[in-house]
């Protein structure tokens, strides 16, 4: 075993840790979560995303304006105005990268059962 199998299970832990989450999220809000938001271009894309995708079973995906959050909470604020300019508001928004899950089911069944990371 060496640093990269550690980093690796590390990511995989995280990666469950995340489809815990969303699992919560959807079970107490009632609401199917299909695609998610990725703010952070931080390296972690790489090896963490592609992980998180298939565990999930849904797009994540890292919008083009890197704070998109403040943009959101701004147009927020002014939404009698924002939503006058709904077209400006879509031109603002797009997608920088996105991620798609390519496992099936069969095995991601099998990979959650098991606990284990790939």
């Amino acid at each position: 075993m060496n640093k990269g199998h550690i980093a690796r299970a590390v990511v995989g832990a995280t990666a469950f840790q995340v489809r815990e989450g969303v699992r919560r999220y959807r079970e107490d809000s009632g609401i199917a979560l299909e695609c998610a938001p990725h703010r952070r271009r931080n390296g972690n894309e790489t090896i963490l995303m592609p992980i998180s995708v298939d565990i999930l079973a849904s797009q994540w995906f890292v919008p083009m304006v890197q704070e998109a959050t403040a943009l959101g909470a701004a147009y927020a604020l002014d939404w009698q105005s924002a939503s006058s300019r709904y077209d400006e508001l879509v031109a603002n928004w797009a997608v920088d990268r996105r991620w798609e899950p390519k496992m099936d089911q069969e095995s991601r069944e099998r990979l959650i059962t098991s606990g284990k990371s790939q």
